[in-house]
This record gives C-alpha cells, sequence and structure tokens, in this order.
C-alpha cells in the first residue's frame, strides 16, 4: 500500500449578504460544481409559520421569532460539523450571520434590552459548541440593485416594507460581523454581487484554493 500526501481538505464555507442579494442562488451552485452540500437558510415548517405571524405583528412576535430562528440555525450548524469529514459545506447565511438582524430588530425598538440580553444568553449557552467556518463570503451591491431584485423580480409579500434605510443599516452591520469574524480567523472575501454572473468562478477558484492550502501535510493509506 502507497502513503499519499491529501491534497485538499474539506471546507465548511459560508455565505452572506443582504436581503435579496442572490445569496441562495449562487451557493446552491458553487456547491453543485464543487460537489458540497448545500444547506439552505431555514425558512420552512415553524419557521414560515412564526414568520408569517411576525410580520403580521412585529412587535409581538419579533423576540419570539428571533430565538427560534437562532436555535434552527443551531441545529444546522451542528449537523454541518458533523457530516464535515464527508463532503464539505457550503451554508446560506451562518448562524453568525444571525446577529445583524437581532440588532436590527433592537435598533427599530421591536426587541428591547432585556429580550436582547436572553438572545446574548443564548449565544453565551451554545458558542462552545460552535466550529467556526474556515472561510465567508460577503455579497455586496448598491442599494438601487437590492431595491430592484426585493421588490421587482421577488415581489415577496412580507418584503414590501423593505426600504433602502433598512438595507443601509443592514449592510453596515454586515461589515461589523466581517471584522468580527476575521478576528477569530475566519478567511473572510467580499465579493461584488451587482452582476452575480460574474464572480462564481472567483468562489469556486478562491474555495479550490483554501482547500489546498489546509490540507494536511501527514499522510494517509489508500
Amino acid at each position: 500500500m502507497a502513503l499519499n500526501p491529501i491534497e485538499y481538505r474539506n471546507l465548511f464555507v459560508g455565505v452572506e449578504g443582504a436581503i435579496g442579494i442572490g445569496k441562495t442562488t449562487a451557493a446552491k451552485k458553487v456547491a453543485q460544481i464543487l460537489g458540497y452540500d448545500f444547506y439552505e437558510e431555514p425558512t420552512t415548517g415553524a419557521i414560515e409559520r412564526l414568520r408569517k405571524k411576525f410580520y403580521k405583528d412585529m412587535e409581538k412576535y419579533a423576540a419570539l421569532f428571533q430565538y427560534k430562528i437562532f436555535i434552527r440555525r443551531f441545529y444546522q450548524h451542528m449537523n454541518i460539523i458533523l457530516n464535515l469529514n464527508y463532503k464539505g459545506a457550503i451554508q446560506d447565511r451562518t448562524i453568525y450571520g444571525d446577529k445583524p438582524f437581532a440588532y436590527m430588530l433592537y435598533d427599530s425598538g421591536l426587541i428591547d434590552e432585556e429580550q436582547l440580553e436572553v438572545y446574548e444568553d443564548l449565544w453565551g449557552a451554545f458558542r462552545h459548541l460552535l466550529v467556526e467556518p474556515d472561510m465567508m463570503f460577503f455579497f455586496y451591491a448598491d442599494i438601487p440593485v437590492l431595491m430592484k431584485r426585493i421588490h421587482g423580480d421577488r415581489k415577496r409579500e412580507e418584503e414590501s416594507g423593505i426600504t433602502p434605510e433598512y438595507l443601509e443599516a443592514l449592510i453596515e452591520k454586515t461589515h461589523i460581523l466581517k471584522e468580527d469574524r476575521e478576528k477569530h480567523g475566519v478567511i473572510c472575501f467580499e465579493l461584488d454581487w451587482n452582476d452575480p454572473n460574474t464572480n462564481i468562478d472567483t468562489m469556486v477558484h478562491l474555495i479550490r484554493q483554501t482547500s489546498e492550502s489546509k490540507a494536511s501535510k501527514w499522510a494517509k493509506i489508500r
């Protein structure tokens, strides 16, 4: 039996960006090219039912909805890291991308200081079980482009109230998220997503390059 170096390592890749920017489509396409598992942002079942209640009465359901989706993201996160030995993973919004939305709710007065404290308590309880993604992509696009995609292309009823000011605030908090993840050693890339079709190849190249750079120097038996 020959001893051969491990030429690559399966990666955990997260994709972040504003609502309507095209994360899901891109993450799914890149996962197909690389043969990675694709993990879509939780939107079905109890999340969907609670989301509808939230948009009908934001003040009543904001905190409950945020707690619920955080826990669902946690389950998905654990599923990813338990399966990384078999396949790489590309996740459409990570658990870390949950924080900008929680703080947006706080800034808008939809959750109060005590409710935000409970949210941070959840983070404190679970954070030692989390494994940082190997790399994260942060998509950015101009506000008029995002507004057109949200209100002209997607036309989702629950997103009808999204304003340019909301998107600007969300982008600002996404910048904070990127800085925070870099401090924790995550390899982060910003990509212009005004034209989604131009940077798919770039994502694939960067993932392959990082996969090779993180390969083990030890040998394995084949």
